[in-house]
């Protein structure tokens, strides 16, 4: 397993609502020339969407229950491999335990997102690493089915992934603005997450990409996939083996992710007065207008 940061939270970096749904490049510090792609939706679909918004955030609400409010801080450092965590019947170590009480701290109850190709990876992931945060493990492609009654599945082979991906949007446009929840996204390459121009409601999360890898050299199985330039935005990149299985991933990557969590959260920022977790903070508090990670100010307008 191989773990990394990029150098967004080095190079630059910037409360919101409990529980609500809604919708960067990696890489150097100019400002981010993401590749933004337009969702065709169709007008019956997209009148549909916009009146399900409160369904979602309903749907967030009900999942959160009356969970305790915790700040939250992350580190870095390829350390020790524990064993795999279920979160439904967990014996915690010491280590893993008190690593997960310093990125608490150090979140400030920033939300987390989980991005990649692998639903399942993505999936098993949240579930286990929200409990050790104390937050809210929410799936897009459940909150998807409520809203649609469908399965994606369904929707995936009757309409395709623009409908598919203009569902989720609607969710993620919703999710953007809460604190203290892990977020799945859809895998399969075609989800929001896949797609440049709905970033701008997951800058304000930290986000784990996990890649599957082939070739014995660590390089990419997926170079001819434009969705990695979308994923690549994440602060914290994991590359696995490809066809491990999603616990034996969650294994070996858990505990190094955190480790990298922290790592991120305790940099200084370039931002005065502003570590990574405050200036995510501050993204979604002036409305989450995709200017990350150069924040703009309070009077900017995006353009259209």
């Amino acid at each position: 397993l191989n773990i990394m940061t990029t150098g967004l939270a080095a190079a630059a970096s910037p409360t919101a609502p409990a529980h609500g749904l809604t919708s960067p490049p990696r890489t150097t510090r100019p400002a981010p020339q993401q590749k933004a792609l337009y969702l065709n939706i169709p007008q019956p679909r997209h009148h549909q969407l916009r009146q399900r918004r409160r369904l979602v955030e309903a749907s967030a609400a009900d999942a959160a229950g009356d969970s305790n409010d915790v700040e939250v801080s992350v580190e870095k450092s390829g350390a020790t491999v524990f064993k795999f965590i279920d979160p439904n019947d967990v014996e915690l170590s010491d280590e893993l335990k008190a690593l997960a009480g310093e990125v608490i701290e150090l979140l400030k109850g920033v939300s987390v997102s989980m991005v990649g190709d692998s639903d399942a990876i993505n999936l098993r992931l949240g579930e286990t690493l929200a409990p050790l945060l104390d937050y809210v493990p929410l799936s897009t492609g459940a909150i998807f089915e409520q809203l649609t009654g469908s399965s994606v599945e369904t929707v995936l082979e009757q309409e395709g992934w623009g409908s598919v991906a203009a569902v989720e949007a609607v969710v993620c446009e919703q999710l953007g603005p809460t604190v203290r929840n892990v977020v799945s996204t859809l895998g399969g390459g075609g989800g929001v997450a896949a797609r440049g121009d709905a970033w701008r409601h997951l800058y304000g999360h930290v986000c784990i990409w996990v890649e599957e890898v082939r070739d014995e050299g660590g390089v990419s199985s997926s170079e001819d996939r434009p969705q990695n330039e979308a994923y690549a935005q994440a602060e914290i990149q994991v590359k696995v083996a490809s066809g491990q299985a999603a616990g034996e991933v969650v294994g070996e990557a858990l505990p190094q992710i955190l480790s990298a969590m922290k790592t991120l959260l305790t940099r200084e920022d370039d931002s005065p007065g502003l570590d990574l977790a405050g200036k995510k903070l501050l993204y979604i508090k002036l409305g989450s207008r995709g200017d990350w990670p150069d924040i703009m100010p309070p009077e900017w307008k995006p353009e259209n």
